[in-house]
Order: C-alpha cells, then structure tokens, then sequence
C-alpha cells in the first residue's frame, strides 16, 4: 500500500493590495474606538490619585471630636499644609461643613480645564440607616460612622445611597471614578 501524497500549489505573491487595504481599515476602526476609551481611562486613573489624596483629609474630619467647632480646627490644622502631587493642586477641607475638595492639576490630568477640575466629597453620619449632615448629627449628638458622597458634576451614586452632597464638582462625570458619578 502506497501513501498518496497531495500537494497544493500555493500562489506565492503574497496579499492582494485589496486585502491589505481591508486589514489597515479594520485596524483604522478598532483604533477609533480605542484611543479615546484609553484617554478617559487614563485620565481617570490621574483622578482617583486624588481621591488617594484625600484619604489624610477624611481622616481629619472624621477623627475630630464631635462638634463642629472640632472639625473646624482640624480643618484649619489640615489646610496649613494640604496634599499635593503631580495631577493634585490641592486637597483642601472647608471649615464650616467639612466638605473636601480636591482640585486637581488639568495641566498634567488632561481632558481638563480651569473650570472642570474639582470634586468634592461631602460628611454625613450615617446612623440607624439614615445618613445626617455632619452639622445635623452634631447637634442632634447623633453617633455614627463617618460615610462620604463624592460628587463630580453629578452625584448619582451618592444620591442612590440616600446622601445629597452639600456642593457639586466640576470634572465631567464621563471622567469621574464610579463612586463620584
């Protein structure tokens, strides 16, 4: 018994300029589509940096005895010297309501401007599944844990959890974290 063998003769010009031509326009597409998910990607990434930022900051107003009059002289403490780093000009916390902002540096985020470069994260005490401004559960010697709504242009997610943060951000909710939407 004799094995046949079977040859196929393979044309050896190589791709059609056609077929090249599809394959770059293939590519042409999915990169369209790529670059800027990757961009608001990466700009993301530079704001949660200030999130990270920020963690110095809640821990001042949350481990400030419970007064009010407390969580201004922590803010004042903290506002002496605030966090910064390359995409974070400032972290900064409001006296009066210990609200934090956290202004970040559009020059080195990106997809930023002057105008759209905040996010703020409001305290509220939230106890016996309600959450109170911090001023409110003050006054009413409400004990509970320290929670915080983020807030970019919009604050979905925080308005879900039962928080409507006393003011909003800037930075446009497309490039927010998810807690910040």
């Amino acid at each position: 018994m004799t094995a046949s063998v079977v040859r196929f003769r393979l044309n050896d010009r190589g791709f059609t300029l056609v077929e090249l031509l599809i394959a770059v326009a293939v590519i042409g597409i999915v990169a369209a589509f790529a670059l800027p998910a990757y961009s608001d990607y990466m700009t993301r990434g530079r704001i949660s940096e200030g999130l990270v930022l920020a963690a110095g900051a809640k821990l001042a107003v949350a481990d400030a005895p419970r007064t009010m009059a407390d969580v201004q002289a922590a803010a004042d403490d903290y506002n002496v010297n605030p966090a910064r780093s390359k995409y974070v000009r400032q972290v900064a916390i409001n006296n009066a309501t210990g609200v934090i902002t956290v202004t970040l540096n559009e020059g080195n985020v990106g997809g930023l401007t002057a105008v759209t470069n905040t996010i703020t994260l409001s305290p509220f005490v939230f106890a016996g599944g309600v959450a109170a401004t911090l001023a409110d559960a003050y006054a009413a010697n409400t004990a509970g844990s320290v929670v915080w709504a983020c807030a970019s242009e919009s604050a979905g997610v925080a308005v879900q959890r039962g928080m409507t943060p006393a003011m909003l951000g800037r930075v446009p909710a497309r490039l927010a974290p998810a807690d910040c939407r």
